[in-house]
């Protein structure tokens, strides 16, 4: 007899798998093709003709992210020297009889809305003190040390980690837009800025970007890797942070105690910073920032943020920048709530501002006597 014994395996249904492998071998081949379509486009559709974005953001582990070396930004206005800094390059070791001044801060320091390098403040700032000290006997340099989006945390950690390694004679610390910005826009609120930083990313590609097809279906959620259709749309800010506008109003004690802890960050890093400044035989001095007076939380923890500023330079006996008083805003000067047009009155103004403060505190005077000690 033929009968199957008792326990084996039935055989395999080989008709039926011929039978879905013929229905899909259409579909296999029509997305061979649309990918195939898909790359041709690429290669010689009007993306073909768009050079890809330069990646000038990279990954840091203590600052969320860092500058990258030697890149210049897809507009051509903002490049990067080796040093992972915005401006020129200057070797790490200062060069006698020179008072090296470095500035710290966010994207007002490190200069949206300047064409060139040299048109950031502290570009203007370094031009007025030369022509001030031509004749002193000494030289100025000022190293653009700011970072957009960098609250006074990150540039903490940025001054203590590697600008030091310049041996400033003069330190500037401009923060306090983002730090008023970290505690107005999350419905938490933390110290050390977990409550809205993450780690920085994605930059990818992620596997599916390899993907000609899918890459230009959902074109708006490519990487700035994409091999095909980078998405010039993955900002910074977005890039560093998680999602936020979900905070709720808050009553008015709420509103005052979010002011109060947002300040009290601001102190703390501000007071750690002159603390290392002194510690490094450079002279700490530290600035205000101006924003459009909307009327808002956000306007009313920024005046706070300013107005502990002022009682820490007064109380520590440290120069003070008091730049949202000197340049308040106007629409003439800035183009946006904080950040300044490349003109005479917006930039250069702001750079000939600092210059005439450190001036008159006597600033330069000492860290030149420091210099030639």
């Amino acid at each position: 007899m033929n009968e199957e014994k008792e326990g084996s395996a039935p055989k395999p249904p080989v008709r039926g798998l011929r039978l879905a492998a013929f229905a899909f071998l259409p579909l296999v081949i029509g997305w061979a093709v649309m990918e195939g379509l898909a790359f041709v486009y690429f290669a010689v559709g009007p993306s073909a003709r768009e050079a890809h974005p330069p990646i000038i953001y990279g990954l840091h582990p203590y600052r969320i992210y860092e500058l990258v070396a030697n890149r210049t930004d897809e507009s051509g206005h903002a490049s990067h020297n080796s040093h992972n800094l915005r401006g020129r390059d200057l070797p790490t070791t200062k060069p006698a009889d020179t008072v090296r001044i470095v500035c710290l801060g966010g994207s007002t320091t490190y200069g949206v809305g300047a064409t060139t390098d040299s048109h950031t403040y502290p570009a203007h700032m370094e031009r007025f003190l030369r022509e001030r000290y031509a004749q002193a006997g000494f030289a100025v340099e000022v190293i653009n040390g700011g970072h957009p989006a960098y609250a006074s945390l990150e540039s903490l950690i940025l001054f203590q980690t590697r600008l030091l390694d310049f041996s400033p004679d003069v330190a500037i610390l401009h923060n306090s837009l983002n730090d008023a910005w970290m505690a107005t826009n999350f419905s938490t609120y933390a110290g050390d800025y977990s409550h809205g930083r993450h780690t920085f990313g994605p930059l990818g590609p992620s596997t599916w970007e390899y993907s000609p097809l899918l890459s230009l279906l959902f074109a708006g959620a490519t990487s700035p890797r994409n091999p095909y259709a980078p998405n010039r749309q993955a900002d910074l800010i977005r890039l560093m942070h998680h999602p936020w506008g979900d905070m709720k109003p808050l009553s008015k004690a709420a509103e005052q105690e979010r002011a109060r802890q947002a300040a009290d960050v601001l102190e703390r890093n501000t007071l750690a910073f002159i603390s290392i400044a002194r510690g490094n035989h450079a002279i700490p001095v530290i600035s205000t920032e101006t924003s459009r007076d909307d009327g808002n939380f956000y306007w009313r923890v920024l005046t706070g943020c300013n107005e502990r500023l002022r009682t820490i330079a007064a109380r520590e006996s440290v120069a003070l920048v008091d730049f949202a008083r000197e340049m308040p805003w106007n629409p003439r000067a800035f183009f946006d709530p904080c950040h300044l047009r490349d003109r005479p009155d917006g930039l250069e103004l702001k750079g000939k501002i600092f210059a005439d403060a450190l001036i008159r505190a006597g600033v330069v005077e000492r860290a030149a006597r420091q210099v030639r000690k």
